[in-house]
């Protein structure tokens, strides 16, 4: 409780913008949003989550903002961007291997949690 006080006094009659990302629980955003004081000061919290009913406790005067997915391609290219950014991701050797193995591996990790 003490690391929670001195977190509240900290922010306290100062502005601060707050990023959460991926919060999964209400639970876990009501914990966050009492620690925050509200000094009508024009503060504000960046929320990310999946849930769309997450998205509606934190703030149900709103409807959330969905962003899409992006397709397979498209997310491919935004990790070799961002992995190897000075490389045209069509010349790097073995793209095609890459390609297949990454798709193999997102297909195993949403069977992994569709099965949740």
């Amino acid at each position: 409780m003490v690391l929670l006080a001195s977190f509240m006094s900290l922010l306290e009659a100062k502005k601060y913008l707050i990023v959460l990302d991926d919060v999964w629980t209400n639970n876990l955003w009501t914990q966050i949003e009492e620690a925050l004081p509200d000094e009508n000061n024009g503060s504000r919290v960046l929320l990310t989550t999946r849930s769309y009913n997450v998205a509606k406790h934190a703030d149900p005067t709103r409807d959330p903002y969905e962003l899409e997915l992006l397709t397979k391609e498209l997310s491919l290219e935004l990790l070799l961007k961002k992995a190897l950014p000075y490389q045209d991701p069509t010349n790097i050797a073995n793209y095609n291997l890459f390609n297949y193995n990454l798709t193999r591996l997102t297909d195993s990790i949403k069977t992994l949690i569709s099965d949740k």
